[in-house]
C-alpha cells in the first residue's frame, strides 16, 4: 500500500503539488473562520436560572423561591446536577447537564419545568433564564462617561439611561453578542414617597395608593366609529407621561372633594434599590456595560465587532458623554496570536537551520521545511471541523521536530542514495536514474518512519478519554497534535516524494555529500566511541542508567505542579472582601480609597472595580465582595519593575494599609477560571468545602481547617467564607392584635416592604 502512494506521488507529481496548492488554501479559508481565543473555555454546559426580589432576606429566598426552583429542575433528562445559591435578593439555581447535550434543547427542558414551578413563587417573582454565554463570555467591557470639559454635567442616572436606552440595544444587534449587562449607576424611577401622617388623615391605606396608580396608567382600544363614510379608530388614552400626571391621580373622594397622589405625597425621581456598584480609578461611581459573547462564538472577532459599533455609537451621543472602554479580549487574543505565532517561526527557523546544518543543500532544507506550514494547515482544517478553538494550549503543544521527523529520514536518505549512486556510475545521474534512486531510497525508510508517527499519535489516544474540566482543557491540545501528526504523515507519503522527484538533484562535488559533512562526521565519531564503549562496558551502562532514573525519581518530588501555565494577561485582578454587614455606600468609599492609592503606580494604566452584582447576576457576590482590575502600561513602559511579581508585592502593600478589607491577587481569566473549577466565588488556587448541617459547626471547622493550612509554607490570602454575620432586624407580627384593627398580615407585610424596599405599581 505505501510502495503504491509513493510510486503514484513520485509519477503524477505535478498533481500533487497542485493538490497541495488547493490544500493552502483550504487551509487559509479554515483559519479565518477558526474560532479564536486565549485559552479553553472550560465552563459546563448549564443552564442558570436568577431570581430577583429585593425585599427578600436570604432565608426566605431559600425558602420561597430557591427551594420550589430546585425542586422543578430535579430529574430532568440527561442532567448532572444541580446547585443553588440564595443570597438578600437574589437566587440563583445552575442545572449542569452532560457534556454534547444541545443547549438549546436544554435551557426549552428548564423553561418547561420552570413554567410549571412559578405557581409555587411568591406573587411578583418571575424567574429568568441567565444568557446563552459561559464563565469566560464577558469579552468587552466599558464605562459610559461624562466628559469633565464638557459644559454640561450629567448624573449617574442620566449615563445609566443613555446606556440602557441607547447603547445596550444598538450593541445586542451585533452578530455574536447575547447580552449587554449593566453595572453601576442607577436605575431611574417615578416615585411616590407617602406621608403616613397624610394617609392615616384620610383613611387611606397603601394599598389603596398602589390599586389607583396601577388603574391610571393604561391605554385602551375602542374598535372604530363610521362617520361620513370613513373608519375611525378609538383610543383611550391614559398612560402618566410625567411626575404632574402622577399628582394629579385621584387615591379617593371623602364627602365629594377627591384626594389626589399629591395630597398624600411627594412624586419625584429616584433610583431602584440596588446591591452593586462600579468604580474608576479611585473618582468614585461610574456606568459599566459588560458585553456578553454567545456561547461558541469567536470571541476575537465579536469583540472587534463590538469595537467597531461602540465607535459608530460614540458620534450620536449627546454631548459631553463618551465610551471609554477598558477591556477587550481581542487585545488579549492578539498577543496570545502574536507569542503563538512568534514560537512558531522561530521554531520552523530553527529547524530550517539545523536541516541545512546537516544536509548542506538549501533545496533540501526548503523540501523538509515544506512539511511545517502544510501540517499545520492541516489541523488548523481538522480543528475547524471539530469546533476546536485556536489558542495558547491547542496551538502550543505542537512539536515541529515530531512534524518533520519523517521528512528528515527521507529526505536525508535520499540525498545519500544519490551522492552513493553518483560515485558508483561517476558520472551525473539521467532523469529516470534518478527518480528510481529517490523512489528506492524512500521505500527503504517509509515504513520505520511511519511507524515512529503512529506511536506518537497512539500516545495522544488516551487524553481524549478524558471527561469534564479535564477533558475541555485537554483534548483540543490532543486532537490538535493528532491532525498536525496525521497531517505530516500523509506529506510524507505523498508530497515530500513528489517535491523530492520534482526538485532534489545529486550533489556536485563528493565534499558536499552526507558523508564528508563535517558536523556528520564528527557526530559520527562520537557515536562511534560511545557505542563501542556501551557494547563493550554493559553493566556500567545499565549502573549509570539505574542511577539515573533514580535520581530523576529524587527531583520529581521536589517539582511544582500546576492544572495550566499561567497565562501573562496584562492586568491584575484583586478579589476584596468586607465584613458582610457592610453598606454599599460604605464599599464604595473603601474602593475609591483602594483604586487611588493603585494609580499612584507608574505601571498601572487605569483601574476599574465591580461591587456587588450587575443587573444580570451572573456574579451573585453583594456589596461586601468586589473584583478590582488593575490594567498594567505595555512592558516597554515600566521604569520601577521588572517583572508582574514585583508589581503584585507593591500593590498588595498598598491594599494591606486600608483597614477592613481581604484580599486575593490573581489575574481576570484566572479568576474566573478558578471560580468555575471549585464552584465557589473564593477565586483561589485551593479551595476546602465543608458540609453539614449546623451553620456553627461548619464555621467552627472552617476556622480550624485554615489555622492549619495557614501553617503551609506557601500558602498566601488564605481567608473563611462569611456566610453569617449580616444583621437583621426582624418585626414579628401580633395576630391577634392585627385582628382587633381588622387586618392581615399581608397588609403588615405591604406596609414593612413599601416603607424602606418600595412597591412597584
Amino acid at each position: 500500500m505505501i510502495e503504491r502512494i509513493v510510486s503514484f506521488s513520485i509519477q503524477w507529481r505535478i498533481l500533487i503539488v497542485m493538490l497541495a496548492i488547493g490544500l493552502v488554501a483550504l487551509g487559509i479559508y479554515s483559519a479565518l473562520e477558526l474560532p479564536i481565543d486565549a485559552v479553553p473555555d472550560i465552563t459546563t454546559n448549564q443552564v442558570q436560572i436568577n431570581a430577583v426580589a429585593p425585599s427578600f432576606t436570604p432565608l426566605e429566598m431559600e425558602r420561597y423561591v430557591t427551594f420550589p426552583i430546585e425542586l422543578a429542575m430535579a430529574g430532568l433528562p440527561e442532567q448532572e446536577d444541580v446547585r443553588s445559591l440564595s443570597k438578600f435578593g437574589l437566587s440563583q439555581v445552575t442545572v449542569t447537564f452532560k457534556e454534547g447535550v444541545d443547549i438549546y434543547w436544554a435551557r426549552q427542558l428548564v423553561l418547561e419545568r420552570l413554567i410549571a414551578a412559578e405557581k409555587d413563587l411568591p406573587a411578583g417573582i418571575t424567574p429568568e433564564l441567565a444568557p446563552i454565554s459561559t464563565g469566560l463570555g464577558e469579552i468587552y467591557q466599558f464605562t459610559v462617561e461624562a466628559d469633565p470639559d464638557a459644559a454640561r454635567t450629567y448624573s449617574l442616572m442620566e449615563l445609566r439611561t443613555i446606556l440602557d436606552w441607547f447603547i445596550k440595544p444598538r450593541l445586542r444587534s451585533v452578530p455574536g453578542v447575547i447580552e449587554v449587562n449593566s453595572f453601576g449607576g442607577q436605575e431611574k424611577q417615578y416615585q411616590v414617597m407617602v406621608d403616613p401622617g397624610r394617609l392615616v388623615s384620610y383613611g387611606l391605606s397603601l394599598a389603596q395608593v398602589i390599586d389607583a396608580l396601577e388603574k391610571n396608567n393604561s391605554n385602551a382600544g375602542g374598535a372604530y366609529l363610521e362617520r361620513g363614510g370613513e373608519q375611525q379608530l378609538l383610543r383611550g388614552v391614559g398612560l402618566i407621561r410625567n411626575e404632574r400626571d402622577i399628582e394629579n391621580i385621584v387615591v379617593a373622594s371623602r364627602e365629594g372633594t377627591p384626594v389626589y397622589v399629591r395630597n398624600i405625597g411627594d412624586v419625584s425621581l429616584g433610583a431602584e434599590v440596588r446591591q452593586g456598584a462600579a468604580t474608576r480609578d479611585g473618582r468614585g461611581e461610574t456606568v459599566m456595560g459588560i458585553a456578553m459573547m454567545l456561547k461558541g462564538e469567536n470571541s476575537r472577532v465579536v469583540a472587534q465587532r463590538i469595537d467597531q459599533r461602540l465607535k459608530e455609537i460614540a458620534g450620536s451621543l449627546p454631548d459631553g458623554v463618551r465610551i471609554n472602554p477598558f477591556y477587550s479580549r481581542s487585545d488579549l487574543v492578539d498577543r496570545t496570536i502574536k507569542t503563538a505565532a512568534t514560537n512558531l517561526v522561530e521554531g520552523g527557523l530553527i529547524v530550517m537551520a539545523v536541516l541545512f546544518l546537516f544536509l548542506l543543500q538549501v533545496r533540501a532544507g526548503l523540501i523538509v521545511s515544506s512539511a511545517i506550514p502544510l501540517s499545520m494547515l492541516i489541523a488548523i482544517i481538522g480543528m475547524k471541523h471539530f469546533g476546536v478553538s485556536a489558542n495558547l494550549m491547542s496551538l502550543g503543544a505542537i512539536d515541529f521536530g515530531l512534524i518533520v521527523d519523517a521528512a528528515v529520514i527521507i529526505i536525508e536518505n535520499c540525498v545519500r542514495q544519490l551522492a552513493v549512486r553518483k560515485r558508483e556510475l561517476k558520472r551525473r545521474l539521467e532523469k529516470g536514474e534518478r527518480i528510481a534512486t529517490i523512489r528506492s531510497a524512500i521505500l527503504e525508510v517509509r515504513k520505520a518512519s511511519q511507524f515512529g508517527e503512529l506511536v506518537i499519535i497512539a500516545a495522544y489516544l488516551p487524553i481524549l478519554s478524558l471527561t469534564g474540566i479535564g477533558g475541555k482543557m485537554f483534548r483540543p491540545m490532543a486532537l490538535t497534535v493528532m491532525f498536525a501528526l496525521a497531517g505530516a504523515l500523509i506529506l510524507s507519503l505523498t508530497l515530500i516524494p513528489a517535491l523530492a522527484a520534482l526538485f532534489l538533484r545529486e550533489p556536485k562535488h563528493d565534499k558536499k555529500s552526507p558523508e564528508e559533512n563535517p558536523v556528520v562526521r564528527f557526530l559520527s565519531r562520537v557515536y562511534e566511541k560511545g557505542l563501542l564503549f556501551s557494547v563493550a562496558r554493559p553493566s556500567a551502562v545499565w549502573a549509570g542508567v539505574a542511577l539515573l532514573v533514580v535520581l530523576s525519581g529524587l527531583l520529581a518530588t521536589g517539582l511544582g505542579s500546576e492544572f495550566i501555565p499561567d497565562l501573562n494577561e496584562g492586568a491584575i485582578a484583586i478579589n476584596t472582601g468586607r465584613l458582610p454587614s457592610v453598606s454599599l455606600n460604605q464599599s464604595v468609599k473603601m474602593i475609591s480609597m483602594m483604586e487611588r492609592s493603585l494609580m499612584e503606580e507608574e505601571e498601572v494604566e487605569t483601574v476599574t472595580t465591580r461591587i456587588g452584582r450587575p443587573e444580570i447576576a451572573t456574579d451573585p457576590m453583594g456589596p461586601e465582595h468586589s473584583d478590582t482590575y488593575v490594567f498594567l502600561k505595555p512592558k516597554s513602559q515600566w521604569k520601577n519593575a521588572r517583572s508582574q511579581e514585583e508589581i503584585v508585592e507593591r500593590l498588595a502593600q498598598r491594599v494591606k494599609a486600608i483597614p477592613g478589607m481581604n484580599f486575593t491577587f490573581s489575574q481576570p481569566i484566572k479568576f474566573r477560571m478558578a471560580e468555575l473549577l471549585e464552584g465557589v466565588g473564593a477565586r483561589s488556587d485551593v479551595v476546602v468545602k465543608i458540609f453539614g448541617e449546623d451553620f456553627d459547626v461548619m464555621n467552627s471547622s472552617a476556622a480550624k481547617a485554615a489555622r492549619v493550612l495557614s501553617g503551609i509554607p506557601g500558602a498566601a490570602d488564605l481567608r473563611v467564607q462569611q456566610i453569617t454575620g449580616l444583621p437583621v432586624l426582624e418585626i414579628r407580627i401580633d395576630r391577634e392584635k392585627i385582628g382587633r384593627y381588622g387586618m392581615n398580615v399581608s397588609d403588615v407585610q405591604q406596609m414593612i416592604q413599601t416603607a424602606i424596599a418600595g412597591t412597584q405599581a
